[in-house]
């Protein structure tokens, strides 16, 4: 893998009883391959952190520079 970003993902549920498909936005890390292309994803969806308030920040910037890009469906990885 050459590296990594945030990506928004979507998750697909299996239908309720009454039929209906949810559907969930997460933010997750995604990995590429050395064509640049998405080749794996964190299974759980991930929380801003950092050891700092400007760790913090920055990841939380990194996040929402995700919400820019195509969601991705999870699975699709």
């Amino acid at each position: 893998m050459t590296h990594w970003n945030y990506r928004v993902i979507r998750k697909k549920y299996p239908p309720a009883i009454d039929g209906i498909v949810e559907e969930s936005l997460q933010i997750h890390e995604v990995y590429y391959d050395e064509n640049n292309n998405p080749k794996m994803v964190t299974e759980e969806g991930m929380e801003p952190h950092g050891e700092t308030l400007d760790e913090l920040r920055n990841d939380l910037n990194n996040m929402i520079k995700a919400l820019d890009k195509p969601i991705l469906d999870y699975n699709s990885f």
